[in-house]
């Protein structure tokens, strides 16, 4: 999970205008399903854009010796297939608002080539 700081760190990873909308999204609880992984280092979950079904995000939480982030790998079943909106959403994701995701820890997304 992040931290405020991890936040303002996020914000340096994405244009400004993906952390925009991913916060937007965030807020506005297009976030259906979100799971962190135990030990803070994964998030998987899907999040309602603009096509009928959501996608399905999952994004790998790398940190350096001191906690900080050092940086963050997205995959995401929309276009964009990475570090979009969709991935900064699940980011944001207040914990209150966490729901369990029904998805398996084990799932594997793939970008299309």
């Amino acid at each position: 999970m992040l931290s405020p700081s991890d936040e303002i760190d996020l914000s340096r990873f994405v244009p400004r205008s993906t952390f925009a909308r991913g916060k937007q999204y965030a807020r506005r609880g297009a976030v259906t399903t979100c799971e962190w992984e135990a030990g803070g280092s994964r998030v998987v979950g899907a999040v309602q854009g603009t096509a009928a079904e959501p996608y399905l995000a999952s994004v790998d939480v790398i940190r350096t010796a001191s906690a900080r982030l050092a940086r963050l790998e997205a995959i995401c079943t929309c276009p964009v297939g990475g570090m979009c909106k969709h991935a900064v959403a699940l980011l944001l994701t207040p914990a209150a608002k966490q729901r369990p995701a029904p998805l398996k820890p084990d799932l594997a997304l793939v970008a299309a080539p």
